[in-house]
């Protein structure tokens, strides 16, 4: 169909195709078009002025083998510009072959990439670091909530929980005597206190894994195999451990080395009380790390086996007996009183120990939290361990 436009002011230009065409009949921009006053050989109708463009030859107005658009403009052409514009905009989506397709060479591709692989390189620290440390605050929130759990039962029994109840036929450590104290009572309700903890009976306990129980930047979660009195049981593993005593001959008050009865917490049937601990509450450890049970770490190397990892099938689970000898090794990590130094991070058989970077953490019987670094002195860190050894340990280490 032709489209025609009339009035004695119009100014008209004509872009032609071929009917039934999908592409433009020339390679005129339709930038190029031009009003009537520019063009030498106009082709004129009586009553308007006709402009063909986009051919060679002018074609008839009533040719209909030509689809014809009409452009109608003022008289000073003012909206030539803006049609025009509108058009070629159209054009450009119509026929997105007609121009140059832009694009990315290979060496720009290969910058932008360079770039990208830098920025990554920069940001990865940042972010595993960032992951780090929010691991280490909920590491000790854990610590913070059994401190106060403690001191909550303190507070009730007028006692120390038992470091061990070491009762024949119901051996267990202080994890399930203090679960009513951090919302777990419908738990120990389930616990069998007459039993052994890794008896049968006990298997739904031992087998619940507590998050308060285990240090997020430690491979979790993780079973460990008890065999204890000719019973093999599975058990979570626990990361906190508390303190039995510690041995050296090169630290701290050297005639308490071994001495089992100088620990914040004591084991059944003795009794712990808050008088005793007159090295002062916030000076006195009560639990602190030795996570990665029941695998034996080295030095943050992981053993092909835990065959020297002490106590690898009693310790490690939660209900069991979570307490340690603390010593203090030689570089290599493993040889007590070694030469060398190693105070923290050593090894997970008898040390502190910790997934952190550079240092570990402690909760003390005031339920304060503190960072124990790797560079800490070795009689600082026994000199917690001892409830009444009178050693000078400072407020901030």
């Amino acid at each position: 169909m032709c489209v025609n436009a009339t009035g004695p002011a119009a100014h008209r230009l004509l872009l032609n195709r071929p009917a039934g065409s999908d592409g433009p009949t020339g390679t005129m921009n339709p930038r190029d078009a031009m009003t009537s006053e520019d063009m030498s050989v106009p082709s004129r109708r009586s009553d308007d002025e006709m402009f063909l463009l986009g051919s060679d030859s002018v074609v008839g107005h009533d040719d209909c083998s030509w689809q014809d658009t009409w452009i109608d403009s003022d008289e000073d052409g003012s909206s030539i510009d803006q049609a025009l514009s509108a058009l070629e905009e159209r054009m450009s989506h119509r026929f997105p072959h007609s121009e140059g397709r832009e694009g990315f060479t290979l060496v720009e591709l290969l910058v932008v990439i360079a770039i990208i692989g830098t920025l990554v390189g920069l940001l990865l620290p940042a972010v595993q670091s960032a992951r780090e440390s929010a691991r280490r605050t909920q590491c000790r929130s854990n610590l913070r909530q059994l401190g106060l759990a403690v001191m909550n039962y303190e507070t009730a029994k007028r006692a120390m929980p038992p470091r061990r109840t070491m009762t024949t036929g119901s051996v267990r450590g202080w994890g399930p005597t203090i679960l009513p104290y951090f919302e777990e009572a419908a738990l120990q309700a389930k616990y069998r206190f007459d039993k052994n903890f890794y008896d049968p009976l006990n298997a739904e306990v031992l087998q619940t894994g507590l998050p308060i129980f285990m240090c997020p930047s430690a491979p979790n979660p993780r079973m460990v195999t008890v065999i204890q009195g000719g019973v093999t049981s599975q058990g979570v593993a626990g990361d906190y451990f508390g303190t039995n005593s510690f041995s050296s001959t090169k630290y701290g008050v050297t005639s308490l080395s071994g001495n089992n009865q100088i620990t914040a917490l004591d084991d059944t049937p003795r009794v712990r009380q808050l008088k005793q601990i007159t090295d002062g509450l916030g000076k006195t450890m009560l639990f602190t790390e030795q996570a990665g049970r029941a695998d034996y770490y080295i030095l943050r190397s992981k053993q092909a086996t835990n065959a020297g990892l002490s106590q690898a099938t009693a310790w490690g689970s939660w209900p069991s007996y979570q307490v340690f000898q603390v010593q203090i090794f030689g570089g290599d990590g493993v040889t007590k009183d070694g030469s060398g130094l190693c105070v923290i991070n050593c090894n997970n058989s008898q040390g502190v120990y910790s997934f952190h970077p550079g240092s570990t953490d402690a909760v003390f019987v005031d339920a304060s939290v503190r960072t124990l670094g790797e560079d800490l002195d070795p009689n600082i860190l026994i000199g917690t361990v001892t409830i009444n050894g009178q050693e000078v340990v400072p407020s901030e280490f």
